[in-house]
Order: C-alpha cells, then sequence, then structure tokens
C-alpha cells in the first residue's frame, strides 16, 4: 500500500508540473490519490486530496457542473467510512441529482 500511496503522489506531482494547479489533468490525479489513500485505510488523509480535487472541478466547470458528481461521492463516502457522519451527509446532500422532466 506505502508504494501505490507513493506512485500516486508522484503522479500528482507531475500532472501539476505538466498541467498546471488548476487543470482537469491535476485533479484527476488528486483522485487517484485519494482512490488509494481511502483504499490503504488513510480516510482522514483521503479528506483534504478529495476536497482539492472537488475544489479544482467547482473552479473549472461551476457549483452546477454533472462534472462534481464523482467528487462529491468519494469525498461523502471517505467522510463516512472515517466516521464523520454529519459531514459526510452534507456532502451526500450537495450531489446533484439527475432530474427527468416530461
Amino acid at each position: 500500500a506505502a508504494e501505490a500511496v507513493d506512485d500516486a503522489q508522484q503522479l500528482v506531482e507531475r500532472r501539476r508540473a505538466i498541467y498546471g494547479e488548476l487543470s482537469n489533468p491535476h485533479s484527476y490525479a488528486l483522485h487517484v490519490l485519494g482512490s488509494v489513500l481511502r483504499r490503504a485505510g488513510r480516510h482522514l488523509a483521503a479528506v483534504p486530496t478529495f476536497s482539492g480535487s472537488l475544489a479544482i472541478h467547482e473552479e473549472l466547470e461551476g457549483e452546477e457542473s454533472e462534472a462534481l458528481k464523482v467528487p462529491l461521492w468519494a469525498l461523502a463516502l471517505t467522510l463516512e467510512e472515517a466516521g464523520h457522519h454529519a459531514e459526510a451527509f452534507a456532502q451526500f446532500c450537495q450531489i446533484p441529482v439527475l432530474v427527468a422532466v416530461d
């Protein structure tokens, strides 16, 4: 698990260096790192990583974008697994819902 975390951290640094702080590739790399940390049981370390990915998506796509679903879901799930249920619920409530219009 430690090697996977190191690899994911290196990916974040490479994507940031190549594409810049405010870019989809950097956000994706943060999401990968958060996922690796979460699977390694390091939920509290994953929270700021997923939050960073979410912040980039919000800046690039806007707060109402469908692109926010995945980072919001990952953040909420990680908070829930870390035992931060109230914070997790608040994040789940922000996930955009598709509404069918007749």
